[in-house]
């Protein structure tokens, strides 16, 4: 969401700061407008549990925090989903009005059960540079590295900020440098990740 606050000439913010952020939003408003507190929609209702989980660096957003981003920023969002049916979804908060105007309207992806990606509008279909490389000159390649985490010893991927674009052609763009060991999940500090 952060690249999308860039696009949309919104006050930038890391990915560590809107996490921080949406956390502390959802903990002052944790209802529905219909009345409904979020806990309902979390597992065991621990609303304490998740808001932690949630805070912690390298946890990816579900609908609840998408939910209070969309809230928090006053910004709509046009999600595309991998899931076919109804693939195109308008998230609005709850007190605006739906925007016709793309350029004032966040642009996620959201593969099935998985994560949500930052989207790019297409500026031009005559343009003799492909969308990769467009992204990469806008953004930088990002990289991937083998470390070895400080904490455990295990080696795992560090993945730098940029685009990044798999050997399937899968392309990701990362805001923020990812430095989570996925066996213990301790997270190698950078400033702009949140503690």
């Amino acid at each position: 969401m952060s690249d999308q606050l860039k696009r949309l000439n919104m006050p930038e913010q890391t990915a560590a700061q809107l996490r921080k952020a949406v956390v502390e939003y959802l903990r002052a408003h944790p209802t529905t407008p219909d009345g409904d507190h979020l806990k309902e929609f979390v597992s065991h209702r621990a609303w304490d549990t998740y808001l932690k989980k949630m805070s912690t660096p390298g946890t990816w957003g579900d609908w609840i925090v998408l939910w209070g981003l969309v809230n928090m920023l006053s910004v709509e969002v046009a999600l595309v989903s991998s899931l076919g049916q109804n693939a195109l979804r308008i998230i609005s908060p709850d007190s605006s009005k739906k925007s016709q105007d793309i350029g004032s309207v966040a642009l996620l992806g959201h593969e099935e059960e998985y994560h949500y990606h930052s989207l790019e509008p297409v500026v031009s279909t005559r343009s003799s540079q492909s969308a990769v490389d467009f992204l990469i000159d806008k953004y930088g390649e990002g990289k991937i590295t083998e470390e070895y985490c400080s904490e455990c010893g295990k080696k795992y991927q560090s993945v730098s900020s940029g685009i990044h674009v798999s050997e399937r052609g899968c392309v990701r763009y990362y805001c923020d440098d990812q430095t989570v060991c996925d066996l213990c999940q301790y997270m190698e500090t950078h400033p702009d990740v949140m503690e």
